[in-house]
């Protein structure tokens, strides 16, 4: 009798799936009916939605979360940046922000600074300062979420709905995440106003933290904006001094304790890009900064699932993608197999987006000829692809 052999599992190029890779997130994922646990995003303006329709709904990081939601699973939280803002886009000449940004952004004396979770507004001047947030959705509890970088008594205010303002004081440890802790609300949008500070640079606001249900469910952290590089959310540039310790968890409590958005069940790293847009830092220090990263990841959730997402960064040549190209995208290639290489070593997925598009993403309508941002088309592919892979 001939031997039948069967078929092998189809393999996917531009997938590479360990074994035990997903085990943290699985078993996060598994508990979420009653204990919380968050998908942290860390990404450029790729990840951000630059030229999606609308940023805050369109992109694929929020994509992948309405996948969560509408496979039954009960919704946490979402963290949200000042950059997602109109004022972080015109700081960069970008143009207008997509549909609505929560965050709206006083540009009067007001310097952007590689600061804690990224890029930070930072206010010259006492009583300088002007941010307000409104909650993109109903909520019962918010957590604003700020850097201590002086511990001298200094203060700054916040005000609730249009209420009576709230003194939040710079004291005890300084150089520390903190988070000023709003629950008890009535289950509707919210508005929180920050401004007053006492002194320069006093207020030193990362995002706000909203929460669906702050008892149970999934969450997403969004990290994610334009001209963001792996380098300047792990290099030791201002504060803290080495920014490799945000994403274990660095609190005013201790090493890590912080929780959300740090020390995620599952990490997404979608960064690069921009790093080889800058020739100066080089491959070998990208390879550096994203295996620290990876370690802090784990440090702050034992064995945290980790993946690897390559955007696609046409050459204008072989690719139908031929105008508003990335810079450099010639040594893409070396960036990738540092990827390639991190993943192999410390147990991480990794899904290509230059693999899977190939050189015809104008012809899949995943990208235009003059833009290599992914079109709405695009993000819903990579939330589909993903949500394949996590749910």
């Amino acid at each position: 009798m001939p031997q039948v052999i069967a078929p092998a599992r189809p393999r996917r190029a531009w997938l590479y799936l360990p074994d035990g890779w997903d085990e943290a997130w699985k078993a996060a994922r598994a508990a979420s009916s009653a204990t919380p646990a968050w998908i942290t995003v860390l990404g450029d303006s790729i990840s951000a939605g630059l030229a999606s329709t609308d940023v805050v709904n369109n992109a694929w990081p929020a994509r992948l979360r309405a996948k969560l939601v509408a496979a039954g699973y009960p919704w946490y939280g979402d963290f949200w940046p000042t950059t997602h803002s109109q004022d972080w886009w015109s700081a960069k000449s970008l143009g207008a922000f997509a549909g609505t940004p929560p965050w709206v952004v006083s540009s009067a004396n007001r310097t952007w600074s590689n600061w804690g979770y990224g890029q930070t507004p930072l206010y010259t001047g006492a009583a300088a300062g002007a941010l307000q947030f409104t909650t993109p959705y109903a909520c019962s509890a918010l957590d604003l979420v700020y850097f201590d970088n002086y511990g001298d008594g200094s203060t700054w205010q916040v005000v609730l709905d249009g209420g009576a303002p709230q003194t939040v004081t710079l004291s005890g440890t300084s150089g520390r995440f903190k988070r000023l802790a709003i629950s008890g609300l009535s289950n509707t949008t919210h508005t929180l106003s920050c401004g007053s500070q006492s002194a320069d640079n006093r207020m030193q606001v990362m995002g706000v933290c909203t929460y669906a249900d702050p008892t149970r469910g999934l969450g997403l952290g969004r990290v994610a904006y334009p001209t963001a590089t792996l380098w300047e959310l792990t290099n030791g540039q201002n504060a803290p001094g080495d920014k490799i310790i945000t994403w274990q968890g660095f609190f005013a409590g201790g090493a890590t304790g912080f929780g959300f958005p740090t020390q995620p069940s599952l990490a997404i790293i979608a960064l690069g890009v921009n790093d080889c847009q800058n020739p100066d830092r080089g491959v070998a220090q990208y390879a550096h900064g994203l295996r620290r990263l990876v370690q802090a990841f784990r440090r702050g959730v034992d064995n945290a699932s980790i993946l690897l997402l390559a955007p696609s960064n046409p050459d204008g040549v072989s690719s139908d993608v031929t105008g508003g190209l990335f810079a450099n995208s010639d040594n893409w290639h070396l960036y990738l197999a540092a990827m390639v290489q991190i993943a192999r070593s410390y147990g991480c997925a990794l899904l290509s987006l230059h693999g899977k598009w190939g050189e015809l993403g104008v012809a899949k309508g995943v990208q235009t000829a003059t833009n290599p941002h992914p079109t709405d088309a695009g993000h819903q592919d990579i939330a589909d692809t993903l949500a394949a892979i996590l749910v």
